[in-house]
């Protein structure tokens, strides 16, 4: 996340982030570091250079964790949402339709699921289910 911070604050994009101490996920730090900065690149371009508000949550529950990356943007169509993680679909108008894709990639890579749904309230959250690294037997 502090990757993006900085950007963020020069964008008046708060970010804020809560997740529980002492989990361990099987997922490389490059892999990870590119599936978080492909969410923020979503959230950030959905906020079309406007002010906008990002939460990264990271819960718990018995040998998975739940990341959940939640923004206050326009959200996504709900006849849109089976088709975001297609490579080459875009609704932008300079995207190329591929972050999307490469965060389904690298979860489903690591065994895990992605979804997204609508965040309370209007906008996006994508939900991430990975496996814990101690369920892996690491």
């Amino acid at each position: 996340m502090t990757l993006i911070e900085g950007e963020a604050t020069q964008l008046g994009i708060e970010v804020r982030y809560r997740v529980e101490a002492g989990i361990t996920i099987q997922i490389h730090p490059n892999q990870l570091r590119e599936l978080i900065l492909n969410l923020y690149n979503n959230s950030k371009e959905a906020f079309r250079g406007g002010p906008g508000r990002i939460a990264l949550t990271g819960v718990k529950s018995n040998d998975s964790i739940e990341l959940r990356f939640a923004d206050n943007g326009p959200g996504i169509p709900e006849n849109q949402r089976a088709q975001v993680f297609a490579p080459y679909f875009t609704t932008k108008e300079a995207g190329t339709g591929l972050g999307l894709a490469t965060v389904h990639r690298i979860v489903t890579d690591c065994g895990g699921t992605v979804r997204v749904e609508e965040t309370p309230g209007g906008g996006a959250t994508f939900v991430i289910s990975l496996l814990v690294a101690e369920a892996q037997g690491s």
